[in-house]
């Protein structure tokens, strides 16, 4: 009797095995969870990466897809879509936290960022291609006020405001996954200042490097602020920030501010426009633009001063203008140098450039860069004209790019044609003029 009742127990035994082995096949092989399991916890994205957890008892197969990156396990099972189901690897005990995206089925989609003072978080909400627009802000104003102005010269008249110089513009169409980061800084226009009667301090640089204005009775216009994307958020001068820059549009300089206003050189391409003079000024050195290795020089760089080199342009940063009346440079890939004050003539500081990784003519600095050693890539000389050392050292690249510098002249490794820019209004203008910009749209896989 004991042997039959040991025989029936076993037999319980294995018919308990085999329904649980039924329930449960191969439980360190593919699994498929149940959706309605205790054991998961269920995510659906209702805006771009942000989530709300749901209690329905199906798989969304319509207008979503499982995030195979944010979805995790606790005892690290993994998770894949098979069969319009959610499949595990491994135990079918583990605890388990799935997120469905949203499937972005509005193309193009776009996304517009303004100047803000600070970084914006761009995160690519579906992987695919993504055209990517930047234009740099322009150069503060000042206004030609000076009692003694010549009123017959074509620079302005007493009472007229002189803008600064304008911004250039840079696009390109990159490849990203799900899910990356990028940085916009968007370059805030030059600050403007006029006055006759009373003795004022420096105009200051617009957002993201523009260089300061000279100081005086009459206070110049300061340097626009470059727009650029990031791999790396951080302080708009904080150099690895500054270095994991891979575009940038270069900005417009301040005008100069001394019994006749002009303008500064215009911001963008790969060399950002020179520095002017003011009419009935003594000649001196104009400031130089910002290249693709070296900030630009300041105005009067080695003649009347000394100490001339603290005003040159700078990676990202324009210069200040070195004394009184004369305009900061406009920010970029490289700064332009600030505007001088000489003997009674005065002129205005130069732009900055534009940098895009993989653009013919562009060269990207060496990963081992320091802040005060800044090298190109092994191998790259100032000459190089090759992609390879145009590319970012991160490898992102972009195709089918365009930069157009202040004046409306596109870039290829050298200025050519005036074609004008598309401003962002979608219209098209002959440099980009106020604060700056960027524009990223979604172009499909």
């Amino acid at each position: 009797m004991k042997k039959k009742i040991s025989y029936i127990c076993l037999g319980l035994i294995l018919i308990l095995i085999i329904s649980v082995g039924l329930m449960y096949p191969k439980q360190t092989k593919e699994e498929l969870k149940n959706d309605t399991n205790e054991l998961i916890s269920y995510y659906i994205e209702k805006e771009n990466n942000v989530y709300e957890q749901t209690t329905r008892r199906n798989w969304l197969t319509e207008g979503y897809v499982l995030n195979e990156v944010k979805s995790n396990c606790e005892n690290d099972s993994v998770l894949t879509w098979v069969n319009n189901k959610v499949q595990i690897t491994g135990n079918v005990s583990d605890k388990c936290y799935i997120y469905f995206d949203k499937i972005v089925k509005d193309y193009p989609y776009t996304e517009n960022i303004q100047e803000t003072g600070e970084s914006y978080k761009f995160i690519a909400p579906v992987s695919g291609i993504y055209k990517i627009e930047l234009w740099g802000a322009q150069g503060g104003g000042a206004y030609y006020d000076y009692e003694n102005g010549d009123e017959t010269v074509g620079y302005g008249r007493i009472g007229e405001y002189i803008k600064g110089g304008k911004g250039g513009y840079v696009s390109g169409n990159i490849n990203l996954e799900k899910n990356t980061i990028l940085y916009i800084y968007v370059g805030g226009m030059g600050n403007d200042y006029s006055s006759t009667t009373s003795f004022h301090d420096r105009a200051t640089g617009g957002f993201n490097g523009g260089g300061q204005g000279g100081w005086h009775y009459q206070v110049a216009g300061s340097g626009g602020g470059a727009t650029d994307i990031r791999l790396q958020d951080g302080n708009w001068n904080n150099f690895n920030s500054l270095k994991s820059r891979i575009m940038v549009a270069g900005a417009g300089a301040g005008t100069s501010n001394y019994r006749n206003a002009v303008s500064g050189g215009y911001g963008g391409g790969l060399i950002g426009g020179l520095g002017n003079l003011n009419i009935n000024s003594v000649g001196h050195q104009l400031a130089t633009g910002g290249t693709q290795t070296f900030g630009g020089k300041c105005g009067a760089y080695d003649q009347y001063y000394s100490d001339t080199e603290l005003f040159f342009g700078k990676f990202g940063i324009g210069g200040d203008s070195q004394h009184a009346h004369g305009s900061g440079g406009g920010s970029g890939y490289y700064g332009g140098g600030g505007g001088n004050f000489v003997q009674a003539g005065v002129s205005s500081g130069a732009g900055g450039s534009s940098f895009i990784s993989g653009h013919l003519g562009c060269l990207a600095i060496d990963e081992s860069s320091l802040e005060d050693d800044i090298k190109l890539k092994n191998g790259c000389t100032e000459d190089s004209k090759t992609i390879e050392c145009a590319t970012h050292y991160s490898n992102y690249k972009f195709e089918n790019t365009e930069m157009i510098d202040g004046l409306g002249y596109k870039w290829t490794t050298e200025a050519g044609e005036q074609t004008g820019m598309p401003s962002p209004r979608g219209e098209t203008e002959m440099g980009h003029t106020g604060n700056g910009y960027a524009r990223i749209t979604y172009l499909g896989e």
